[in-house]
Protein backbone atom coordinates (compact mmCIF):
# COMPACT_ATOMS: atom_id res chain seq x y z
CA UNK A 1 0.00 0.00 0.00
CA UNK A 2 1.50 3.11 -1.16
CA UNK A 3 1.03 5.98 1.51
CA UNK A 4 0.35 9.75 0.87
CA UNK A 5 3.01 12.45 1.64
CA UNK A 6 2.26 14.56 4.80
CA UNK A 7 1.29 17.87 3.85
CA UNK A 8 3.53 21.18 4.98
CA UNK A 9 2.40 24.67 5.34
CA UNK A 10 5.15 27.25 6.03
CA UNK A 11 4.46 30.95 6.49
CA UNK A 12 6.67 32.99 5.03
CA UNK A 13 7.64 36.07 7.72
CA UNK A 14 8.82 39.17 5.85
CA UNK A 15 10.43 42.48 8.20
CA UNK A 16 9.96 45.55 6.85
CA UNK A 17 12.87 48.04 8.67
CA UNK A 18 11.92 52.00 8.02
CA UNK A 19 14.46 54.50 8.97
CA UNK A 20 13.33 58.34 9.34
CA UNK A 21 15.57 61.25 8.01
CA UNK A 22 17.51 63.53 10.57
CA UNK A 23 15.58 65.76 12.62
CA UNK A 24 12.04 64.23 11.36
CA UNK A 25 9.97 62.23 13.72
CA UNK A 26 7.36 59.39 13.97
CA UNK A 27 4.55 62.28 14.01
CA UNK A 28 6.23 64.61 11.20
CA UNK A 29 3.34 63.29 8.86
CA UNK A 30 -0.10 63.23 10.71
CA UNK A 31 -2.04 61.88 7.25
CA UNK A 32 0.14 58.81 7.01
CA UNK A 33 1.73 58.56 10.71
CA UNK A 34 0.31 55.43 12.58
CA UNK A 35 1.93 56.96 16.04
CA UNK A 36 0.15 60.29 15.74
CA UNK A 37 -3.69 59.51 16.53
CA UNK A 38 -3.58 59.47 20.51
CA UNK A 39 -5.17 56.05 20.47
CA UNK A 40 -4.72 56.30 24.75
CA UNK A 41 -2.64 53.13 24.50
CA UNK A 42 0.53 53.02 26.93
CA UNK A 43 3.08 53.69 24.48
CA UNK A 44 1.11 56.91 23.21
CA UNK A 45 4.24 59.27 23.32
CA UNK A 46 7.02 58.13 21.73
CA UNK A 47 8.89 60.84 20.10
CA UNK A 48 12.30 59.30 18.98
CA UNK A 49 15.17 61.35 19.49
CA UNK A 50 14.33 65.64 18.96
CA UNK A 51 17.24 67.31 17.80
CA UNK A 52 17.79 71.05 18.53
CA UNK A 53 14.77 72.45 16.73
CA UNK A 54 12.53 69.75 16.21
CA UNK A 55 9.51 69.16 16.96
CA UNK A 56 6.92 66.78 17.95
CA UNK A 57 2.81 67.31 17.29
CA UNK A 58 0.45 64.48 18.95
CA UNK A 59 -3.33 64.53 18.97
CA UNK A 60 -4.73 63.18 22.84
CA UNK A 61 -7.90 61.26 21.58
CA UNK A 62 -8.77 60.15 24.92
CA UNK A 63 -9.01 61.37 28.07
CA UNK A 64 -6.69 60.23 31.12
CA UNK A 65 -3.69 61.19 32.55
CA UNK A 66 -0.48 60.86 30.29
CA UNK A 67 2.92 60.86 31.99
CA UNK A 68 5.60 61.20 30.21
CA UNK A 69 9.80 61.48 30.34
CA UNK A 70 13.16 61.98 28.42
CA UNK A 71 15.01 58.61 27.63
CA UNK A 72 18.23 60.51 27.89
CA UNK A 73 17.79 62.86 30.93
CA UNK A 74 16.02 62.92 34.29
CA UNK A 75 13.03 64.98 32.85
CA UNK A 76 9.44 64.19 33.63
CA UNK A 77 5.85 65.77 32.48
CA UNK A 78 2.04 65.13 32.19
CA UNK A 79 -0.72 66.24 29.76
CA UNK A 80 -4.02 65.92 31.54
CA UNK A 81 -7.03 65.08 28.87
CA UNK A 82 -10.31 66.31 29.86
CA UNK A 83 -13.83 67.74 28.55
CA UNK A 84 -14.15 71.78 28.27
CA UNK A 85 -10.04 72.73 28.32
CA UNK A 86 -7.78 74.42 25.49
CA UNK A 87 -7.85 72.79 21.96
CA UNK A 88 -4.17 73.57 21.68
CA UNK A 89 -1.22 72.88 23.78
CA UNK A 90 3.25 74.17 23.26
CA UNK A 91 5.77 72.42 25.67
CA UNK A 92 9.60 73.71 25.13
CA UNK A 93 11.92 71.04 26.30
CA UNK A 94 15.17 72.72 27.40
CA UNK A 95 18.32 70.99 29.08
CA UNK A 96 16.66 69.65 32.19
CA UNK A 97 12.90 70.23 31.99
CA UNK A 98 9.59 70.53 30.13
CA UNK A 99 7.65 73.55 30.42
CA UNK A 100 5.28 73.62 31.21
CA UNK A 101 5.83 70.28 32.99
CA UNK A 102 2.18 69.67 33.54
CA UNK A 103 -0.74 70.50 31.34
CA UNK A 104 -4.41 70.22 30.55
CA UNK A 105 -5.60 70.07 27.32
CA UNK A 106 -9.45 68.76 26.11
CA UNK A 107 -10.58 66.18 24.35
CA UNK A 108 -8.60 65.83 20.63
CA UNK A 109 -6.39 68.45 21.49
CA UNK A 110 -2.62 69.05 19.61
CA UNK A 111 0.00 69.03 21.91
CA UNK A 112 3.39 70.44 20.50
CA UNK A 113 7.31 69.77 21.97
CA UNK A 114 9.64 72.14 20.67
CA UNK A 115 13.24 70.90 21.48
CA UNK A 116 14.92 74.40 22.32
CA UNK A 117 18.33 72.97 24.49
CA UNK A 118 21.25 73.66 22.18
CA UNK A 119 22.89 70.55 20.87
CA UNK A 120 20.98 68.78 23.20
CA UNK A 121 18.91 65.38 22.10
CA UNK A 122 15.66 64.87 23.81
CA UNK A 123 13.07 62.49 23.79
CA UNK A 124 9.02 62.85 24.77
CA UNK A 125 8.33 58.94 25.47
CA UNK A 126 5.37 57.33 27.96
CA UNK A 127 6.06 56.36 31.22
Amino acid sequence: MLRQPATLTAALLILVSVSLAAGCSKSDNKATNPYGGGGGTPSELNSGDLANGAMFPHQFLNPGTFNYHCLHHDMHGTVVVMAGFPATAAVSITNNAYTPMRDTVGVGANVTWTNNSGAVVHTVTSE
